[in-house]
């Protein structure tokens, strides 16, 4: 394996892994579970830190080593020797301070205590050690805590933590830091407590003048517990000191350890990359993708490690490592790495990904090497910087987008009319408006989208793409084509016809585009052509202007609506109601779907029942459901019959004219074709039952019955369901 380019320090650590048979044979190191207590952290106020915040940052300083696998539980009070017993250690988000209590029950109390003294370890982080003062054992646990009217803190400044010792494992070869954070100080050690780190808390920042604890190691029985009084705010957790530090007490709490290496130590980092197969475990790349996440948000930082990154792909290195650093080296290529994607840009396996490199950088080189790379790409490679040129909207790749576009290799000539259309602008429409009239019909659709795609970046104003637009619209280019070319070219027209022609163009899509050129102020001429010529469109199409003329109310058009209340199709007939009801004009009596004072309901208090001898279906609530004026109970019985009964019987004869029935679903599960009857005789038929907000309400001529019948034949979905069928008297209105 080669790794010169990965430098000295990389090459030691080989060394080493060579000497280890443990490291050639052991496989993937299981990581250590962390069971991570969070849910309540009144500190997080203080710090500007949303609830939650800081423990889904702790869950991701810990992933990101690649060492933990972190669960999370918002309710420390349900912690048992059960619950604990997978875990190697518990990480304290938690604090309720300044309450002097432990809500978390003295099962839980009793369970932490015992996995600790079993072998189990436990972190407290910041605010946690301000927690529990009636709750000793707990600060025997941490080693340090914050004792209300003794402790304190400086402000907010920059300072440097430093080791106290160097015979602990979380303190071995740790370098001094700086950290921006909250300086606690006056803290009380408890006697199990061991100092590691301290810092010096200077009285121009409010401080003491002395050194102050911040990081202090326990033992309690057979498990080890771990304090870091740092960690304030976001900005401070998410430093590079703290995250190290953090990750080295996190692992010695649990295993007596540290091995957690410095997250900028990159060579490290991408070592056991080299030799990754896609069927390893990811924890080594979880290292990687952690260092480059937090690169990008670093430029200090961003030029190493894409360097670093870079050097790695042209070591020897596996096809699956390469293609991972390639992704992440995308996220964070800076102009210097250029040379290393063009000098894979024609490989078949990584080629698409030395593209993406170049694609994402937003630096002129990215952009200067692609077009290069069209001199001396051909087929798949070729295809792929070509797409990306058109991604990147490059205007000074035209010419060569032009000269591609006439190649005799297909997928090179159609991904370079792609790109064309998305660069967009005057030259790339010029070629492919010219384009479009020579070419032969199989290159029509792609040229016209392309060409649609080149118009949108033009103002909407010039007259050429108005042309143009109209061009398309009229051609026999395909429907989608002409569809987007319309959609383009009704923008914020007034032209009335136009918007007529998509009305009537026999494609609902390009209806809809039409309807929605006339919505809003100023388009009541439209809305007007469109309701003059409302008979002579399809009822698909009716039922979309109806749709429109109610968005946009206008009285004056009622006329031209009403009569499509007779219409042979359902749903132009319930789009018509609605459009007339939203324009304040008067629904006729036979074509209402409600009433507005029915009167009192004659089937409350009556007998229902249902002389079919069909059973009932589903959960339905029997007979008595239908009447009983609830609508969470329905009447439904077995799908799929030919004939349903449902019989209402009243105490003694009552004059009957009107009924409403509230169906379970309206057109999904309710009846659509059925007959009244009044003791025995038809008094109206029903077909297509048109159901409004899921209700059908009918009048017929008045009857004197004892009992009312509905003979159901037809029905909406697989069975006839009815949550309520109210009777009124006849003067229902």
């Amino acid at each position: 394996m080669s790794v010169g380019r990965l430098g000295s320090r990389a090459l030691s650590v080989l060394a080493a892994l060579l000497l280890s048979s443990a490291a050639l044979h052991a496989g993937p190191v299981a990581p250590i579970r962390v069971l991570l207590l969070g849910g309540l952290n009144t500190h997080e106020a203080q710090a500007a830190l949303e609830p939650g915040q800081s423990t889904r940052l702790v869950k991701r300083i810990l992933e990101d080593t690649g060492r933990f696998a972190v669960d999370v539980t918002e309710d420390p009070s349900t912690l048992r020797p059960g619950t604990l017993a997978s875990y190697a250690v518990v990480v304290d988000n938690w604090s309720n301070y300044p309450a002097p209590d432990c809500p978390w029950g003295e099962e839980a109390q009793r369970a932490l205590l015992a996995f600790v003294r079993a072998g189990g370890g436990f972190v407290a982080i910041h605010a946690s050690t301000a927690c529990f003062p009636a709750w000793p054992q707990y600060r025997d646990l941490i080693g340090i805590y914050w004792e209300e009217g003794k402790a304190n803190h400086a402000r907010i400044h920059t300072f440097a933590v430093k080791p106290a010792v160097r015979d602990h494992p979380v303190a071995k070869g740790l370098a001094q830091f700086r950290i921006t954070d909250e300086l606690y100080q006056r803290l009380t050690l408890g006697p199990r407590a061991k100092v590691l780190c301290t810092a010096y808390s200077t009285p121009e920042a409010g401080g003491t003048g002395e050194i102050e604890p911040m990081v202090v190691a326990t033992h309690y029985g057979r498990g080890r517990g771990f304090s870091i009084v740092l960690g304030h705010d976001g900005v401070a957790m998410d430093s590079d000191g703290w995250r190290l530090l953090f990750a080295r007490g996190v692992e010695w709490a649990a295993t007596g350890q540290s091995t957690v290496a410095d997250p900028y130590d990159v060579d490290v980092a991408l070592l056991p990359v080299l030799g990754y197969q896609c069927t390893d475990r990811r924890d080594r790349l979880a290292v990687v993708e952690g260092l480059v996440r937090r690169a990008a948000a670093d430029p200090g930082r961003r030029a190493l490690v894409a360097a670093k990154l870079a050097a790695a792909i042209e070591a020897d290195a596996t096809p699956d490592a390469r293609r991972f650093l390639f992704d992440q080296l995308s996220r964070i290529a800076t102009a210097a790495e250029v040379p290393t994607a063009c000098r894979w840009l024609g490989d078949v396996e990584l080629g698409s990904r030395a593209v993406q490199v170049l694609q994402r950088l937003d630096d002129p080189a990215a952009a200067s090497a692609l077009r290069a790379a069209t001199l001396r790409l051909r087929g798949r490679p070729l295809v792929g910087v070509l797409t990306a040129l058109g991604a990147k909207r490059d205007r000074g790749a035209v010419p060569l987008l032009v000269r591609h576009a006439a190649s005799s290799d297909r997928e090179v000539a159609l991904a370079a009319v792609d790109a064309l259309g998305q660069v967009g602008g005057v030259r790339a429409v010029d070629v492919l408006r010219r384009a479009r009239a020579e070419a032969p019909a199989d290159w029509s659709a792609p040229i016209a989208h392309a060409l649609i795609r080149a118009l949108e970046s033009l103002d909407p104003g010039d007259p050429g793409a108005l042309a143009e637009w109209r061009s398309i619209w009229a051609s026999a280019a395909p429907m989608p084509v002409r569809r987007a070319a319309y959609h383009l070219l009704v923008r914020g027209t007034d032209d009335a016809s136009l918007v007529f022609d998509g009305l009537r163009s026999g494609d609902a899509v390009t209806a809809a585009i039409a309807a929605e050129a006339m919505a809003g102020p100023g388009r009541a001429p439209l809305r007007r052509v469109a309701a003059e010529g409302l008979w002579g469109f399809s009822p698909a199409v009716q039922v979309i202007v109806l749709g429109a003329l109610a968005r946009d109310p206008d009285p004056t058009l009622a006329q031209q609506v009403e009569p499509l209340l007779d219409s042979g199709d359902r749903l132009v007939r319930s789009a018509a109601r609605e459009a007339l009801r939203r324009c304040g004009a008067a629904v006729p009596a036979s074509h209402s779907a409600a009433f507005t004072d029915p009167g009192p309901n004659l089937a409350l208090g009556a007998k229902a029942s249902s002389p079919d001898g069909i059973e009932s279906d589903g959960q339905a609530s029997g007979d008595a459901a239908a009447i009983d004026g609830d609508l969470s109970t329905y009447w439904d019985e077995a799908d799929h019959q030919a004939e349903y009964l449902l019989c209402v019987t009243f105490a003694s004869q009552v004059e009957i004219g009107a009924l409403r029935i509230t169906g379970f679903q309206h057109h999904e599960y309710a009846p659509r074709d059925f007959a009244v009857l009044c003791d025995g005789k038809t008094v109206l038929d029903v077909t297509d039952a048109e159901y409004d907000h899921n209700q059908f309400a009918v009048r017929f001529t008045a009857t004197r019955c004892k009992t009312l019948t509905l003979r159901i034949h037809g029905y909406y979905g697989l069975s006839p369901a009815i949550r309520e069928m109210e009777v009124f008297g006849p003067g229902a209105e």
